[in-house]
């Protein structure tokens, strides 16, 4: 039996069969579907729709009024267009932050007792580029102020991250085993997603670098998903654009479940022909997946099938270069090689957060168009969360919040003297707000400082 309920009755178990209203208003592109996850009723309660059409005989009828789950929320929701990408004409052709970062030279100075550190010398250009190009948006449209610390986001976030790695799991394993992949619920993974990167930019793609290695393909696809939704929420693009941008960063390594395991966590091309053949075409097998599930975006099939290609033409499958790349598979490059030099797995081996961007900004212009990649460092930072610095006060500290105006100045928690080469009571600096100031990164790993993702988590 048909029946109408309000959006905030609605369950898990329950099988929806209309929408009502305009389908650009939800987000969801299809309007008979199971409710089967608690992804997807969060997406749906979060959404514009009051009420919705559902299937009695083939779901789960509603609950007595009392007993209704109340998962509520506001929030404008479009149908995702197909239309031409091209880059924003706000964007800034100047070479920005990410040209000052990769010119940025290291010096040598070392702690009296302790590693080797490479200095940076904070040169006039980078003081002037931080002054002139702070961490938010033109005030026309800004980019809202976080809501929430990083702490405040961290359990909730945790929750949500776990729950989107599910969900590309089923999508992983139902292309393995011969099924179209459903990307009904990965829309609602990115409608999550998007939601706590509003809330705090930083805390959700930090903590999806802490991964395991069974973990690893999964939790690289949210990550890289917060990653877009951040970036093209920095570069204002429309709301429909930013969740294509998500929907592209959830679902682009699809192709990998085509490989055979040895190939499938391969970063880089093999040396031997033929595996170095089979990994090439990856993208592009992604891209068919997406293709044949028929209701996917053109935009989010060709960011996917392009998302390898370099801005000089060194990429594959198709050795595009520069504008013939789209403008969310010019993004995906960034946010895809980010995540995976600064992802934590088991043995080791990520950069640290400010490393990973300065190994991106060294490639400026080559592999990564050099717009987006400005962008990019602002959405993240010079210093993202999770970064081991040394300050001009002789101290060590993790960098725990972005920095709200200028990209040199984000809120670090101290914990390390080098004047005493010990510990110090945990101290929280807004270096906005403070003489001392960033002098160099540092490597953890040079350190082997225990329990360093603590300190910016709570």
């Amino acid at each position: 039996m048909r029946l109408k309920i309000d959006t905030a009755d609605l369950q898990i178990g329950m099988y929806v069969c209309g929408i009502t209203g305009s389908w650009f208003q939800h987000p969801l592109w299809r309007t008979r579907f199971a409710v089967d996850s608690m992804v997807m009723l969060r997406a749906l309660q979060a959404g514009v729709l009051q009420e919705i059409w559902i299937d009695t005989e083939r779901g789960l009828a509603p609950r007595p009024p009392e007993a209704a789950p109340l998962l509520t929320g506001e929030r404008t929701n479009h149908r995702l267009p197909e239309r031409d990408q091209a880059t924003p004409a706000h964007a800034s052709t100047d070479l920005g932050v990410a040209g000052a970062v990769a010119a940025a030279t290291d010096g040598i100075a070392a702690p009296t007792n302790g590693p080797a550190a490479a200095i940076d010398p904070l040169s006039p250009t980078i003081a002037s580029l931080a002054a002139d190009h702070p961490a938010t948006t033109p005030a026309s449209e800004p980019v809202p102020v976080p809501l929430v610390t990083v702490a405040q986001e961290a359990g909730q976030a945790r929750v949500l991250s776990r729950e989107c790695m599910h969900t590309v799991r089923r999508m992983f394993s139902a292309s393995q085993g011969g099924q179209l992949p459903d990307c009904t619920e990965a829309l609602a993974a990115v409608e999550q997603i998007w939601a706590s990167v509003r809330r705090n930019p930083a805390a959700l793609v930090s903590l999806s670098r802490i991964r395991e290695h069974d973990e690893e393909r999964y939790m690289h696809s949210v990550a890289v998903c917060g990653l877009m939704v951040g970036l093209a929420q920095q570069m204002q693009l429309d709301t429909p654009t930013i969740r294509l941008a998500g929907l592209a960063g959830l679902v682009h390594d699809l192709g990998r479940t085509t490989l055979p395991p040895p190939l499938a966590m391969l970063q880089a091309l093999p040396d031997d022909p033929a595996a170095r053949l089979a990994f090439s075409r990856y993208p592009q097998a992604g891209a068919e997946l997406l293709n044949a599930e028929q209701q996917v975006p053109d935009l989010v099939i060709q960011a996917t099938a392009q998302h390898r290609e370099r801005f000089d033409g060194s990429g594959f499958p198709a050795g595009l270069h520069g504008a013939q790349i789209t403008l969310l598979a010019r993004m995906l490059a960034v946010c895809d090689d980010y995540d995976g030099l600064a992802s934590e797995r088991e043995g080791g081996g990520a950069l640290s957060p400010s490393a990973a961007v300065r190994q991106l900004a060294q490639a400026s212009g080559a592999d990564y168009d050099p717009v987006l990649l400005q962008h990019f460092v602002r959405s993240v930072g010079i210093y993202p969360v999770g970064s081991l610095v040394r300050l001009q006060s002789n101290q060590l500290a993790v960098v725990c919040e972005p920095a709200h105006h200028s990209l040199l100045q984000p809120v670090v928690k101290v914990f390390f003297s080098l004047a005493t080469q010990g510990r110090v009571r945990p101290q929280r600096i807004d270096l906005e707000l403070s003489d001392d100031r960033i002098v160099s990164r540092e490597n953890p790993g040079a350190w082997g400082f225990q329990g360093l993702n603590e300190l910016w988590m709570v």
